[in-house]
């Protein structure tokens, strides 16, 4: 319900990534849009715009910033001029590194929580004569990081899933083996016990949530000033390869378990007018959109629920069918 622009270019509904580096502003707008921007929304629209180079500047900027959990982060970028008043690059980077804070009690070496980002930009500035411009962008963001889970709640009720299932509630291991007496990879009252002892800052986990995403963001915007009216086109193509591992319980019970792949492309094309008239007693824009987005490789979503205490992700649970 709320578009987010990046350089004016929606962002994919799967697996967008926002930039927070090198920005030059960010634009909150109310209720529903469409008219001053291609992709309709019914409550509003985030307008991010990066910095773009600047002609005839030679400059730019480091930022380091360190924290807990051996956080490490560069945010940097540098401006050349290229040829005087036509052309003009700039380059922009953010790299994030931080240890996970949620201690993985199952795989001690695989905390979860932690950030392993980057992030790269490149614009290039061309203006052949003064009343146009053309500026070409290329971005890409990479994340390989394990999001936290842990386990929050628990339905003690008689009539819950986690009392009624065998190898949940206490009774069995796996259909064949007894359950350990409170063991809790098959015991959800053990499971929640422990979990208060131990605080919201340990969990254990059948398996390792993992996310994994490449995206790349190609734009190029053409701008054309002929007064009293101006002339825009914005060329937009991302494409998106997003992997998740997702433990949704919380616990080293197999409750629910999800894994995601996605893979998809998108191509949009916006061409506006804006000016005035009657000496600029009235203001108006007119424009065309168009967006087209398809998934390119497999996309899966597969969700296991409620299966034995080791049973692997592909395989089925005891309460799915084949």
């Amino acid at each position: 319900s709320v578009a987010t622009y990046v350089n004016e270019v929606p962002v994919s509904n799967w697996g967008g990534s926002v930039p927070t580096f090198d920005l030059s502003s960010v634009q909150v707008l109310k209720g529903p849009q469409g008219t001053l921007f291609g992709r309709n929304s019914t409550t509003g629209a985030v307008l991010l715009t990066t910095a773009q180079p600047e002609l005839n500047v030679l400059g730019g900027f480091a930022t380091v910033t360190v924290g807990s959990y051996r956080l490490r982060t560069l945010e940097t970028a540098v401006n050349v001029p290229l040829v005087d008043d036509t052309l003009a690059l700039r380059v922009a980077g953010q790299l994030m590194r931080r240890d996970g804070y949620t201690e993985n009690m199952t795989n001690p070496d695989q905390d979860m929580d932690d950030l392993h980002r980057k992030n790269y930009r490149v614009s290039l500035l061309y203006t052949p004569i003064e009343s146009l411009a053309n500026v070409l962008v290329y971005e890409q963001t990479l994340l390989n990081e394990r999001p936290g889970m842990v386990l929050n709640s628990y339905d003690p009720s008689p009539l819950a899933y986690t009392s009624l299932i065998p190898w949940i509630n206490g009774t069995l291991l796996t259909p064949a083996t007894p359950c350990p007496a409170n063991d809790p990879r098959c015991n959800a009252s053990a499971n929640w016990a422990r979990q208060q002892a131990a605080g919201p800052r340990k969990a254990w986990a059948d398996i390792t949530p993992e996310s994994k995403n490449n995206l790349v963001a190609i734009s190029n915007t053409t701008t054309l000033e002929l007064e009293p009216v101006t002339i825009k086109n914005i060329i937009g193509y991302r494409t998106i390869s997003s992997f998740d591992l997702t433990n949704v319980d919380g616990t080293d019970l197999a409750l629910i378990n999800a894994q995601t792949q996605a893979n998809s492309k998108q191509i949009t094309e916006e061409l506006q007018m804006a000016g005035s008239l009657r000496d600029d007693m009235i203001d108006y824009v007119a424009g065309l959109f168009y967006l087209e987005g398809k998934p390119t490789d497999p996309n899966i979503i597969h969700i296991q629920t409620f299966a034995p205490y080791g049973t692997a992700l592909a395989e089925p649970s005891s309460l799915q069918p084949e």
